[in-house]
């Protein structure tokens, strides 16, 4: 699977959402998030490395009743490696753009 994505939903408090996975076979990169609450938030952005079976803290963020914070830093994504976000209440919406490409690192058969 390779091209364009956009994912949106909503944030589930607390236990936190999977906004991104690369999928098997491609790399993927993040390209840009946005999160937005009418509530005060807190919310920790984390990356999963699969290769490693690790998780980092990216950020946290506080946010003030209906701010809208967007990042457009870039994260690339290996294999099963996946973005999560995590919020301290519920209601907290994403969008979620960036690529899926082929990774030049699996062989492929025809």
């Amino acid at each position: 699977m390779t091209g364009k994505f956009s994912n949106e939903g909503t944030i589930v408090a607390v236990s936190g959402t999977i906004v991104h996975t690369a999928p098997d076979n491609n790399i993927s990169e993040v390209q840009s998030m946005r999160f937005s609450n009418l509530a005060a938030a807190v919310l920790t952005v984390q990356k999963y490395v699969a290769a490693t079976a690790t998780t980092v803290t990216i950020y946290t963020v506080s946010l003030d009743e209906g701010d809208i914070f967007t990042d457009e830093y870039g994260y690339h994504l290996d294999e099963n490696d996946y973005i999560k976000v995590i919020s301290d209440i519920a209601g907290t919406s994403f969008i979620v753009r960036g690529v899926d490409s082929p990774n030049i690192n699996v062989v492929r058969c025809k």
